[in-house]
């Protein structure tokens, strides 16, 4: 598509030629043809970017003149030609570049360098990790990314994963978190654990009347009281004998906080999350 605003209408014959060369080479090798042509080229700049490229690849020179052939019968203006493709290869760069290159550039501030690359391009690309290593070769378009730099650009600046990508995984549940809360942690999921242990045994054994309240102060996205809630749902359907109501009540001085907790309960499907705006002694 590129090379059709620089040609005319009427040498459309010479296309499939430019682009079973550019098939059987692919982008960047085809770019190399061109810089070793020399024909209004700025040499020295496309020389700097061979090396950093196309250091491993290895052309052969009658393919050269065949490509050149082609671009002159075409009339293209080789100076104007080679910036603009090659800016867009640059842009295009395979996946796998760019997890080399930006792993490289994170590992001076993150000792978990790779894994973020990989975990900011599944998140753009909407895949997990088993099928970005399936399709290591595919390019990102040029809004995926300007969004990857973004991101990359935050966590050089040392912002958590967690809140770059506004997802954090807890108990099996994936929780919407910003900067208005804290990041659940690993750690964290043996109290929810141990909460429903507790509330089933407290269940079995009659301790307390009808109706048990769990409350969880300065509850943040909700991790602790959600998963708990949705643990119990989980472990009430297997029960039969159950007849107490449980009520899991998330409390948080901060209404920024309890929306992004409202975000959470919503998108699980909690009827019976209460969350409550209030202080430790409202």
């Amino acid at each position: 598509g590129l090379l059709e605003s620089y040609r005319s209408p009427l040498q459309k014959d010479i296309m499939p030629q430019f682009k079973s060369l550019m098939d059987r080479r692919g982008n960047f090798t085809s770019v190399i043809y061109l810089m070793e042509l020399g024909i209004g080229v700025n040499t020295k700049k496309l020389k700097e970017l061979k090396n950093k490229h196309l250091k491993k690849l290895h052309f052969i020179p009658q393919r050269y003149r065949i490509f050149g052939g082609i671009l002159q019968s075409m009339n293209i203006q080789f100076g104007n030609f080679i910036e603009v493709l090659m800016t867009k290869l640059i842009e295009n760069e395979g996946k796998y570049e760019i997890i080399e290159k930006y792993s490289g550039i994170l590992s001076a501030t993150s000792p978990t360098a790779r894994l973020d690359v990989e975990i900011i391009l599944c998140h753009i690309l909407g895949w997990d990790r088993i099928k970005l290593m399936i399709n290591y070769g595919q390019d990102l378009d040029g809004e995926q990314l300007c969004i990857f730099k973004t991101m990359i650009a935050k966590r050089v600046d040392q912002m958590p994963i967690a809140y770059i990508i506004n997802k954090k995984e807890f108990m099996g549940l994936e929780f919407y978190v910003d900067e208005r809360v804290l990041i659940p942690r690993p750690d964290t999921e043996l109290l929810v654990e141990d909460l429903v242990e507790s509330l089933a045994d407290i269940e079995d054994k009659g301790q307390v009347g009808p109706e048990i309240n769990v409350l969880d102060m300065c509850t943040g996205s909700g991790a602790i009281i959600l998963s708990g809630a949705s643990q119990w749902k989980d472990r009430k359907g297997l029960r039969k004998d159950n007849d107490k109501k449980i009520n899991f009540i998330g409390v948080d001085v901060s209404r920024p906080a309890l929306e992004g907790a409202s975000k959470n309960r919503d998108s699980f499907g909690l009827d019976g999350g209460n969350l409550i705006e209030s202080d430790l002694f409202g």
